[in-house]
C-alpha cells in the first residue's frame, strides 16, 4: 500500500497520508506524492477542490519521520528531507496551488505537519486533535514551518509556540485563527462532508482564477524559505541537535550543551 493516496471523486481530489502505523509521519514518498497530486489537480479542470488528511484516527501527521535523521551527525548526511529541498518544495507547491485546499485534522498535527496543514486555504479539525511545534524540545527548530505559520498567526503567539514547543488543543487552535471549524467526534465525518460540499459546488473556473490571484499576492517568498532551509541545516550541525535526537530515541531528557 502506498504511503500517499490520491483519489478523485465528484470533482474533489482527496489526498491521504497513509502511514497510520507511523502516525502518518512525513517521508520523501509522502512529500513527492503530495507534490504530484497538486500538479495533477492544477492540470485537471474537473478538480474543483483538494482535501488533505491522514489515515486512521490518531494523527493527521506527527511530522517528519525522525528515523531518517537519527544518524545525521554521527554518520553524515542521511538524505533526510529536512536537510534537502523536498519539504520546502512541498510547501511552495501547496502555496501556489490553483485549486482551493481544505486541511482535515482527523487527529494530531505536529512539527513539520503543521507546515503542510497551515499551507491549506481552509482547515477543520476533530475536537480531540492536538497541535504543536515541539522541535525545540529535540534540539531542532521549525524553520521552514515559520514561512507559513506567521501568515496564519500573530508574532507574539507564534513565537511562544515555536520557543516553548508545547502542544495545544483544537479549541485553542480555533482561537488562534489556525482553524475554521472544530467538529465533535460523534459527527466528525458527517460534518466534514457537509462542510466540504459547500465548497465543491462552487464554479471551478472562478475559484481557480480567484485562488491564482490570491497566490500572486500572498504565496510563500521563495528566497525566504531557502534562507530558512539553510538555517535549519546550521541547526542540524550543532551538538544540541545530535543530543536532542539521541535523547528522543533513548526516551530520556536531553542534556543540553548550548553549542
Amino acid at each position: 500500500m502506498s504511503d500517499l493516496l490520491f483519489d478523485i471523486q465528484e470533482g474533489i481530489g482527496r489526498i491521504t497520508i497513509n502511514r497510520p502505523e507511523k502516525r502518518n509521519a512525513l517521508n520523501d514518498t509522502v512529500l513527492k506524492g503530495i507534490c504530484g497530486a497538486i500538479d495533477q489537480a492544477n492540470k485537471d479542470p474537473e478538480i474543483r477542490l483538494i482535501t488533505i488528511t491522514g489515515a486512521g484516527e490518531k494523527a493527521f501527521s506527527s511530522g517528519g519521520d525522525l528515523q531518517g535523521v537519527q544518524g545525521f551527525d554521527k554518520f553524515g548526511p542521511t538524505g533526510s528531507y529536512f536537510a534537502r529541498s523536498m519539504y520546502s518544495d512541498t510547501l511552495k507547491k501547496l502555496s501556489n496551488c490553483m485549486v482551493p485546499i481544505i486541511g482535515i485534522a482527523n487527529g494530531d498535527v505536529l512539527a513539520g505537519a503543521m507546515g503542510i496543514f497551515l499551507s491549506c486555504d481552509i482547515t477543520v479539525a476533530i475536537e480531540s486533535a492536538r497541535f504543536g511545534l515541539p522541535e525545540v524540545n529535540v534540539g531542532m527548530f521549525p524553520m521552514m514551518v515559520m514561512s507559513v505559520l506567521f501568515k496564519n498567526i500573530g508574532r507574539k503567539k507564534g513565537m511562544e509556540l515555536v520557543l516553548l514547543g508545547e502542544k495545544f488543543s483544537a479549541q485553542d487552535a480555533f482561537a488562534y485563527g489556525i482553524l475554521n471549524r472544530v467538529f465533535s467526534k460523534e459527527t466528525f465525518h458527517e460534518d466534514v462532508n457537509t462542510f466540504i460540499a459547500q465548497f465543491s459546488n462552487k464554479p471551478g473556473i472562478v475559484t481557480r482564477l480567484g485562488k491564482s490571484a490570491f497566490n500572486a499576492i500572498h504565496s510563500i517568498d521563495p528566497k525566504a524559505i531557502e534562507l530558512l532551509q539553510l538555517n535549519l541545516g546550521t541547526v542540524m550541525q550543532t551538538e544540541d541537535f545530535s543530543e536532542g535526537i539521541t535523547a528522543f530515541f533513548e526516551k530520556r531528557a536531553p542534556h543540553w550543551k548550548h553549542r
